[in-house]
């Protein structure tokens, strides 16, 4: 018997609250998304041998940022935590594929590219 597949194509239409709360989210993982890049290729300017930081690394990192940018704690935890991830995952296609000449460095997310990340606290 053969498989039937469907996909459902959805609008949505958010008010303006909903449109600014998922602006300031993207915006954020955004900035987040540079400043890890940032900071890894600043700590492999200093030195050759450090390795990346990435994935649950970072996440311990999070806090200090908080503190530091009281602006994201505006935005949910869970979409921050998948820009690691994201970036996590960027970096370990990266790793695996440089062996191999496959894959260039890890680019700053184009702006054009909308991503939205998890956000089960949007009502």
């Amino acid at each position: 018997m053969s498989m039937i597949k469907k996909g459902f194509v959805i609008r949505l239409y958010p008010n303006q609250e909903q449109l600014q709360q998922i602006r300031s989210t993207t915006g954020c993982s955004r900035w987040l998304y540079n400043q890890i890049l940032e900071m890894n290729n600043s700590r492999k300017e200093l030195d050759q041998n450090s390795p990346f930081l990435f994935d649950r690394k970072l996440n311990y990192l999070l806090p200090c940022l908080k503190e530091e940018h009281p602006w994201l704690k505006e935005v949910d935890s869970t979409s921050l935590t998948g820009t690691i991830d994201n970036i996590g995952s960027a970096y370990k296609r990266w790793l695996s594929g440089m062996s191999i000449g496959l894959f260039n460095y890890p680019a700053s997310p184009n702006k054009d590219y909308l991503r939205l990340q998890a956000m089960p606290s949007i009502t």
